[in-house]
């Protein structure tokens, strides 16, 4: 009967002990102090290192996403061209029938290559070290403001809710092997 409350007892431990790290990962949200002497581990990790999360994600958002060559995907992804050509011929039927077509064609043309031109352009000016930095300024910034440490969490929790789950469940697993291991260890008496 006392082998099986030391396996209980450690995996008690070892899920309790656990869940109180990942807790703490997030919580507390601010910095706690008892006699105006600050707790340690208060705020929890997330929450005292947002500031750093929020300029490694932008940083990393900079050099992945917009860099020369995702950049131009990302410009034709966003099929500029067609837009203003769709644009403008929705304005077309406004006009008297003679000029449309006209211009209809030479219209398009102009439009495509205006298209082409602004698209090297916006590429050439995002490329600038300085427009990136700017960029990831902008970024850094949003993610520190607009992302509170329960926003954080919640994001955080939405990805991997099932694997810190499991840690909790591993460490109920080891604490019952150590205190199996226990166990074994008082009955031989070492």
């Amino acid at each position: 009967m006392s082998l099986f409350i030391y396996i209980v007892v450690g995996a008690i431990i070892g899920y309790v002990t656990n869940y109180i790290a990942i807790w703490m990962l997030f919580h507390p949200y601010e910095e706690k102090r008892i006699l105006g002497m600050r707790l340690p581990f208060t705020p929890g990790l997330i929450p005292a290192r947002q500031k750093e999360i929020a300029e490694k994600v932008a940083k990393n958002i900079r050099v992945v996403f917009l860099s020369g060559d995702n950049l131009k995907s990302l410009l034709k992804r966003l099929e500029l061209e067609q837009a203003v050509i769709e644009s403008i011929e929705n304005l077309l039927p406004e006009l008297p029938s003679f000029l449309v077509e006209g211009l209809k064609q030479t219209i398009f043309s102009k439009v495509s290559l205006f298209i082409q031109v602004l698209n090297e352009k916006l590429i050439e000016g995002l490329s600038t070290t300085r427009m990136e930095e700017n960029i990831e300024a902008f970024l850094k910034e949003k993610i520190e403001k607009e992302f509170s440490p329960q926003e954080l969490e919640r994001i955080i929790l939405q990805v991997a809710k099932r694997e810190l789950k499991h840690i909790t469940y591993l460490g109920a697993i080891l604490g019952g092997i150590i205190g199996l291991a226990n166990a074994v260890v008082n009955l031989i008496g070492f």
